[in-house]
Protein backbone atom coordinates (compact mmCIF):
# COMPACT_ATOMS: atom_id res chain seq x y z
CA UNK A 1 0.00 0.00 0.00
CA UNK A 2 1.57 3.22 -0.93
CA UNK A 3 1.39 6.28 1.45
CA UNK A 4 0.45 9.86 0.34
CA UNK A 5 3.31 12.30 0.33
CA UNK A 6 2.53 15.10 2.14
CA UNK A 7 2.62 19.01 0.94
CA UNK A 8 5.86 19.89 2.05
CA UNK A 9 7.10 15.88 0.57
CA UNK A 10 5.89 17.46 -2.17
CA UNK A 11 7.14 20.75 -2.87
CA UNK A 12 10.52 18.87 -1.44
CA UNK A 13 10.19 17.21 -4.58
CA UNK A 14 9.81 19.85 -7.42
CA UNK A 15 12.66 20.89 -9.03
CA UNK A 16 13.46 24.72 -9.20
CA UNK A 17 11.13 25.29 -11.69
CA UNK A 18 8.22 23.32 -10.88
CA UNK A 19 8.35 25.19 -7.04
CA UNK A 20 8.17 28.58 -8.86
CA UNK A 21 5.70 27.59 -10.89
CA UNK A 22 3.51 26.28 -8.26
CA UNK A 23 4.30 29.49 -6.25
CA UNK A 24 2.59 31.26 -8.85
CA UNK A 25 -0.43 29.26 -8.78
CA UNK A 26 -0.87 29.04 -5.13
CA UNK A 27 0.11 32.82 -5.07
CA UNK A 28 -2.30 33.81 -7.79
CA UNK A 29 -4.98 31.33 -6.62
CA UNK A 30 -4.78 33.37 -2.83
CA UNK A 31 -4.72 36.40 -4.55
CA UNK A 32 -7.27 36.39 -7.23
CA UNK A 33 -9.61 33.96 -4.83
CA UNK A 34 -9.32 36.47 -1.62
CA UNK A 35 -12.84 37.02 -0.52
CA UNK A 36 -11.89 39.50 1.91
CA UNK A 37 -10.75 42.38 0.52
CA UNK A 38 -7.00 43.71 0.88
CA UNK A 39 -7.63 46.67 3.06
CA UNK A 40 -9.35 44.20 5.46
CA UNK A 41 -6.12 42.24 4.91
CA UNK A 42 -3.59 44.64 5.72
CA UNK A 43 -5.42 46.17 8.74
CA UNK A 44 -5.58 42.04 9.98
CA UNK A 45 -1.52 42.06 10.30
CA UNK A 46 -0.34 42.09 14.01
CA UNK A 47 1.54 44.52 15.39
CA UNK A 48 4.18 42.01 16.06
CA UNK A 49 4.71 41.22 12.15
CA UNK A 50 5.07 44.56 11.48
CA UNK A 51 7.52 45.12 13.55
CA UNK A 52 9.63 41.86 12.00
CA UNK A 53 13.07 43.30 10.41
CA UNK A 54 12.04 43.16 7.01
CA UNK A 55 8.43 43.51 7.24
CA UNK A 56 7.98 46.90 5.93
CA UNK A 57 9.89 45.88 2.89
CA UNK A 58 6.89 44.14 1.72
CA UNK A 59 4.84 47.01 1.37
CA UNK A 60 7.66 48.99 -0.56
CA UNK A 61 7.86 46.12 -3.31
CA UNK A 62 7.57 47.36 -7.07
CA UNK A 63 5.37 45.07 -8.90
CA UNK A 64 7.07 45.73 -11.69
CA UNK A 65 10.46 44.21 -10.28
CA UNK A 66 10.61 40.76 -11.18
CA UNK A 67 13.10 37.98 -9.56
CA UNK A 68 15.92 36.44 -12.12
CA UNK A 69 15.20 32.27 -11.99
CA UNK A 70 17.91 31.21 -9.12
CA UNK A 71 16.40 33.66 -6.97
CA UNK A 72 13.11 32.98 -7.91
CA UNK A 73 13.56 29.65 -6.92
CA UNK A 74 14.81 30.57 -3.67
CA UNK A 75 12.44 32.50 -2.77
CA UNK A 76 9.31 30.42 -3.53
CA UNK A 77 11.08 27.62 -1.48
CA UNK A 78 11.69 30.04 1.46
CA UNK A 79 7.91 30.57 1.21
CA UNK A 80 6.25 27.53 0.62
CA UNK A 81 8.79 24.90 2.48
CA UNK A 82 7.79 26.47 6.06
CA UNK A 83 4.55 27.37 5.42
CA UNK A 84 3.75 24.02 3.89
CA UNK A 85 3.55 22.46 7.76
CA UNK A 86 1.23 25.78 9.78
CA UNK A 87 -2.17 24.30 10.26
CA UNK A 88 -3.73 28.17 9.25
CA UNK A 89 -1.86 28.33 5.72
CA UNK A 90 -0.69 24.54 4.80
CA UNK A 91 -4.14 23.65 3.80
CA UNK A 92 -4.26 26.58 1.28
CA UNK A 93 -1.02 24.86 -0.23
CA UNK A 94 -2.14 21.32 -0.31
CA UNK A 95 -5.61 22.52 -1.73
CA UNK A 96 -3.55 24.50 -4.66
CA UNK A 97 -1.00 21.32 -5.22
CA UNK A 98 -4.63 19.05 -6.13
CA UNK A 99 -4.84 22.04 -9.08
CA UNK A 100 -1.54 22.24 -9.99
CA UNK A 101 -0.51 20.95 -13.64
CA UNK A 102 3.24 21.06 -14.41
CA UNK A 103 2.48 21.21 -18.11
CA UNK A 104 3.85 24.31 -19.43
CA UNK A 105 7.13 24.83 -22.13
CA UNK A 106 10.17 25.70 -20.37
CA UNK A 107 9.71 29.35 -19.78
CA UNK A 108 8.75 32.14 -17.75
CA UNK A 109 10.16 30.82 -14.34
CA UNK A 110 10.84 34.20 -12.97
CA UNK A 111 8.77 35.62 -10.09
CA UNK A 112 7.08 38.97 -9.53
CA UNK A 113 7.76 40.37 -6.46
CA UNK A 114 4.71 42.35 -6.41
CA UNK A 115 3.17 39.09 -6.21
CA UNK A 116 5.40 37.70 -3.10
CA UNK A 117 4.73 40.94 -1.67
CA UNK A 118 0.91 40.00 -1.94
CA UNK A 119 1.29 36.57 -0.33
CA UNK A 120 3.48 37.56 2.28
CA UNK A 121 0.47 40.33 3.53
CA UNK A 122 -2.05 37.53 2.90
CA UNK A 123 -0.40 34.90 5.01
CA UNK A 124 0.98 37.58 7.46
CA UNK A 125 -2.92 38.61 8.71
CA UNK A 126 -4.87 37.50 11.11
CA UNK A 127 -7.67 36.25 9.14
CA UNK A 128 -8.98 35.90 5.70
CA UNK A 129 -11.31 34.22 3.35
CA UNK A 130 -10.54 32.68 0.28
CA UNK A 131 -10.96 30.05 -2.73
CA UNK A 132 -8.39 28.05 -4.86
CA UNK A 133 -10.30 26.21 -7.58
CA UNK A 134 -13.20 24.72 -6.00
CA UNK A 135 -11.89 24.98 -2.15
CA UNK A 136 -13.01 27.69 -0.22
CA UNK A 137 -10.93 28.07 3.08
CA UNK A 138 -11.02 30.08 5.80
CA UNK A 139 -7.29 30.97 7.58
CA UNK A 140 -7.13 31.72 11.05
CA UNK A 141 -4.17 33.06 12.49
CA UNK A 142 -0.96 31.84 11.37
CA UNK A 143 1.67 31.27 13.55
CA UNK A 144 3.92 34.66 14.00
CA UNK A 145 6.53 33.01 14.72
CA UNK A 146 6.62 31.02 11.32
CA UNK A 147 5.58 34.36 9.42
CA UNK A 148 8.66 36.07 10.72
CA UNK A 149 10.89 33.38 9.54
CA UNK A 150 9.34 33.56 5.88
CA UNK A 151 9.39 37.41 5.93
CA UNK A 152 13.25 37.37 6.98
CA UNK A 153 14.15 34.31 4.54
CA UNK A 154 12.68 35.72 1.24
CA UNK A 155 14.52 39.63 1.97
CA UNK A 156 17.54 37.40 2.91
CA UNK A 157 17.61 35.58 -0.33
CA UNK A 158 16.62 39.10 -2.18
CA UNK A 159 18.99 40.64 -0.78
CA UNK A 160 22.04 38.80 -1.57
Amino acid sequence: MATEMSAAERLAAMNDVQAVRFFEHWGAGLVDGRVTDLGTIVAGVPDELRAAPGFDDVTDISAKERLDPETSAKVARAVLVPLADDPQVGPTIAAALETFKDDRLLVDVILAMGLVASVLLIVSTTEFDGKIGPVTFHKGKADPDTIKAVVGAVFGVVRQ
